[in-house]
């Protein structure tokens, strides 16, 4: 039997998931996350598997021209392999003009039935799926974590380098003039997702917040939850920045970003700890079956691994009843602590520990 196409399994219901949330361009935001006052573009059931499309704003951008068929028709792509969404925003008369803007197209906010202003949500990542067979990873003139040296000086100010990556199977290839110099996994996850603030207008995209956003957390993928607390009656889902792969840190200044489909659900939280309740009024808290990770959130990166730390030693002790001190030496002993990207003015570094030895729930079952 052959394999059923996605529209067909959205009408099926396949994954529980009915819901299918386009990125036409009535539907998202260039440069902003939504705020409170931002009109929801649908609505979910707490518990419902709904599928939303993502866009990448590269081969989109000002800096690329804003018309990516011509864009990737460099490249080599067809006209019919850019996708009609991507092409539709670069048409359209929506502003993004970088710094003023942020880059990130943003799909929603999806309203959320029965939430309320200060629920703890679990957004659950059910499933990515690419919508395309390539992406690309860009250097900016002032960017990343070696502005000095990259893109090189000699191109001027202003300068976009971008690396084609293509992706065949489960592999990506990474791509530089005619080489292709390295093959890595596909590995996708959200750079930015998260729930509206209590702000009414938009906010900028690039900087992350307790809210959520631009996270640029990697393994934001299957399997995995963001907690976070909404700020509004209804939550207001929203997602952006898809990749299809990327490394801790994000350096050059973006990852892979290629447009992904992602299947979320969103619960409420069952009775969360005062630790966890608390502590995300700070930043977002994500979690796997196995994994527990606190993030740090400053534009000073010392100041935000001290703020993972911090929070992690606050959420072991509020959760198992280990001692602060002791908390902070079995994190010395077995924490992982990473950056999770310098390239957002607001940096971010986050704090792992394994469920295993600490005999905590998975998320759902608290």
């Amino acid at each position: 039997m052959a394999a059923l196409s996605f529209d067909e399994r959205v009408a099926a219901g396949a994954g529980a998931a009915r819901r299918h949330f386009t990125a036409e361009v009535s539907n998202v935001l260039w440069g902003f996350v939504p705020g409170a006052s931002t009109p929801p573009i649908g609505s979910v059931g707490l518990g419902e598997v709904f599928w939303v499309d993502t866009v990448s704003s590269e081969g989109l951008m000002p800096d690329q021209g804003r018309d990516p068929v011509t864009y990737f028709g460099r490249l080599g792509f067809r006209p019919e392999e850019v996708l009609a969404d991507a092409v539709a925003l670069a048409a359209s008369d929506v502003r993004c003009e970088p710094p003023a803007t942020g880059p990130h197209v943003v799909t929603g906010p999806i309203h959320v039935k029965g939430v309320r202003a200060g629920d703890v949500l679990e957004i659950d990542l059910v499933a990515l799926e690419p919508r395309c067979a390539y992406g690309l990873v860009s250097n900016r003139h002032g960017k990343g974590a070696l502005p000095e040296r990259f893109p090189s000086p000699t191109l001027g100010e202003g300068a976009v380098v971008t690396h084609l990556v293509t992706l065949e199977g489960s592999t990506l290839t990474l791509h530089g003039g005619r080489s292709r110099w390295a093959r890595l996994p596909f590995a996708p996850c959200l750079g930015l997702i998260g729930m509206v603030a209590e702000t009414a207008e938009p906010l900028h995209s690039v900087e992350p917040r307790a809210s959520g956003g631009n996270l640029d957390l990697r393994f934001l993928g299957p399997g995995w939850t963001l907690l976070v607390r909404a700020a509004v009656d209804g939550g207001g889902v929203f997602v952006g920045d898809p990749h299809f792969a990327q490394g801790d840190g994000e350096v050059a200044l973006t990852s892979v970003e290629g447009p992904l489909r992602v299947a979320l659900r969103v619960r409420r939280a069952e009775a969360p700890s005062a630790a966890r309740s608390r502590l995300l009024s700070l930043a977002p808290i994500a979690e796997s079956c196995r994994w527990l990770v606190t993030l740090g959130l400053h534009e000073d990166l010392n100041e935000a691994v001290k703020a993972a730390t911090a929070s992690m030693v606050d959420l072991l002790a509020g959760e198992t009843g280990m001692p602060e001190a002791v908390a902070l030496s079995y994190l010395s002993a077995a924490g992982r602590c990473a950056v999770s990207q310098v390239v957002n003015n607001v940096k971010g570094v986050h704090l792992m520990v394994d469920k295993s030895h600490l005999s905590l729930a998975p998320p759902g079952t608290r």
